[in-house]
């Protein structure tokens, strides 16, 4: 698979790879196996201004916190 060449090419490179367009949870389960965890897609949430991103993640870590 291309994928995994590329992954692969990485890691030989000492490179992060950057998923984009994951939409399923199969799809990033595959990539965590893969060892690859800078995911991005659909499956996480759609996209969104920057404003309201941060609002997210302080709302994230006021309930983990």
């Amino acid at each position: 698979m291309i994928v995994d060449t590329i992954i692969a090419m990485s890691e030989k490179m000492k490179l992060h790879c950057i998923v984009e367009g994951v939409e399923t949870r199969k799809s990033a389960d595959y990539f965590i196996d893969k060892k690859v965890y800078a995911i991005q897609g659909y499956f996480y949430h759609t996209p969104m201004q920057g404003e309201k991103l941060l609002s997210l993640l302080r709302d994230e870590q006021e309930v983990n916190t």
